[in-house]
């Protein structure tokens, strides 16, 4: 195995790409740490439960993981099939807070990070260009 200085963040991995991709990491022997809104035990890996639209949460999450994060992958979003209305529905206004606030939290607090990721790579969706 290549040597590591560091590890690699997944945000989303509870579920779908997040999941997987963290899934892949931990059984190649790479270090890395996920963030989900459920956290959950798997086996060969723990979420830390946080949800991208509360910050305070994000950043919580983030100041229990010890090991400098070099890489950060962003999978986190929503999508809905549903109408939109002059009001907006309920799934469109949870896509827009996670979707566009979560990204905007996740950006400010990864920002922050010290020291700071080398790299960052955000997964979109097909709901995202909805």
């Amino acid at each position: 195995m290549d040597e590591h200085h560091g590890m690699t963040l997944v945000l989303g991995a509870s579920s779908g790409v997040g999941a997987a991709l963290l899934d892949r990491l931990v059984s190649g022997g790479l270090p890395a740490a996920g963030v989900g809104r459920r956290a959950k035990s798997v086996t060969g890996r723990s979420l830390v439960g946080a949800d991208v639209t509360d910050r305070s949460e994000l950043v919580r999450a983030l100041a229990g993981v010890r090991d400098p994060i070099v890489t950060v992958v962003n999978c986190v979003g929503v999508g809905f099939y549903a109408p939109w209305d002059r009001d907006g529905s309920a799934e469109w206004r949870e896509m827009a807070a996670t979707n566009v606030a979560g990204l905007a939290n996740v950006l400010s607090v990864v920002g922050t990070l010290d020291p700071a990721p080398g790299d960052y790579l955000h997964v979109g969706s097909l709901a995202a260009h909805r």
